[in-house]
């Protein structure tokens, strides 16, 4: 997902933090995002584990938060394939605001349907 963050000029806070390993709070609150993208699938797990994303160590601190621009996004931005030019357009439009958003014509191997929702 680098990649795709990249293409929709967004910065990864987290980038070079080894996979698995657990962000420290003390790193997202100093880098303080005015826009977080959150997995779908983490989502899932923290209701799982009777939590809100209040509960994540840092992000209530954070100007993203106070201001109600963290964002799900769904599971097709994790991969390269027919429906990237779609995930980058969702993620510009949260990043950047709606109206930056490509047009794009509807495909039907990506239906809007498909592409998530906010949580």
């Amino acid at each position: 997902t680098h990649l795709t963050m990249g293409w929709a000029k967004g910065e990864n806070v987290f980038a070079g933090v080894p996979r698995r390993t657990e962000a420290q709070k003390e790193a997202l609150i100093a880098k303080n995002p005015s826009v977080v993208l959150v997995y779908s699938s983490s989502f899932g797990r923290l209701e799982e584990d009777g939590k809100k994303l209040e509960d994540l160590p840092g992000l209530k601190e954070t100007d993203a938060f106070k201001n109600g621009k963290v964002y799900s996004l769904p599971g097709i931005v994790y991969a390269m394939g027919p429906r990237t030019p779609q995930a980058v357009n969702l993620m510009i439009g949260k990043l950047h605001g709606e109206d930056k958003k490509a047009d794009l014509p509807e495909r039907s191997y990506a239906p809007a349907s498909s592409l998530g929702t906010d949580k």
